[in-house]
């Protein structure tokens, strides 16, 4: 299993990368915000991680797994900037 990261937010919230092994409705009420999606991209004939600003990751996978595997890497890696960013995107 992969290791959860859960972190405590100034304000008492919590955010994470979402899982369902781990039930995070024993927190309390959730609020999910997508930043990113896997798809398949019938030009390159691959997976690939993209995100809302235009942003995609280089790589093409051949399997989704690898694609999901990579789209937590790197959310994982710049969680304190894709959170900041979504934080200060809301109204």
């Amino acid at each position: 299993m992969h290791p959860i990261t859960l972190h405590i937010l100034e304000d008492g919230n919590c955010a994470a990368i979402y899982t369902d092994a781990l039930d995070l409705y024993q927190l309390g009420a959730l609020e999910v915000r997508r930043v990113s999606h896997v798809e398949f991209d019938p030009d390159q004939q691959g997976w690939r991680v993209r995100f809302p600003d235009g942003f995609s990751l280089p790589e093409r996978f051949r399997r989704r797994d690898e694609a999901l595997a990579a789209e937590v890497a790197f959310i994982e890696a710049h969680f304190p900037q894709i959170l900041h960013d979504l934080l200060t995107s809301l109204p």
